[in-house]
């Protein structure tokens, strides 16, 4: 009784902080719609996923990700939190929807643009390109919050923050 007691101290802690950063009026419209299949992505249970020399990374876990979410992955060192990423960006996690597109943004390769000379916006397109996605611009520019002023920016004097949503 202990853990659930905690489990649920700590929900309603968390959803506090969120009414209180968002405001309430928000909050209550961001999480009107949170639930149903609808807007469902992906839901596999009973995940079982190993790396390496068979490490065990999940065991009898449930992975669901519902449409216009973001979800984090928190963990130590050695975890295998790129391993999971690479896992589902590569479509190997068993009844993963194959038509479903995710990416897992390698930060290795934010080291890489400091040395790029495109701009943000030809920087996103060739990018785009390399995964197959022959549509992506100034609509997906604006849609993770670029600024249009930016849309010039050399990718190599842009900050961190705004490489990682390129």
């Amino acid at each position: 009784q202990g853990d659930a007691t905690l489990i649920g101290d700590l929900h309603a802690a968390s959803e506090a902080v969120a009414k209180a950063a968002l405001g309430e009026e928000r909050y209550n419209a961001i999480t009107a719609g949170a639930g149903g299949d609808d807007e469902m992505l992906l839901y596999v249970e009973g995940l079982l996923l190993m790396y390496g020399a068979g490490h065990l990374l999940l065991k009898d876990t449930t992975l669901e990700m519902k449409k216009n979410h973001r979800y984090g992955v928190v963990g130590q060192n050695g975890a295998g939190k790129t391993t999971l990423m690479k896992e589902i960006a590569s479509h190997r996690i068993v009844g993963m929807p194959q038509d479903l597109k995710c990416v897992h943004v390698d930060d290795s390769k934010l080291g890489l643009m400091s040395k790029s000379c495109l701009s943000a916006l030809e920087y996103v397109i060739k990018m785009a390109k390399e995964i197959g996605v022959e549509d992506a611009g100034r609509e997906t520019l604006l849609a993770v919050g670029f600024p249009e002023k930016m849309f010039e920016e050399p990718v190599s004097e842009l900050s961190t923050g705004w490489r990682v949503r390129l």
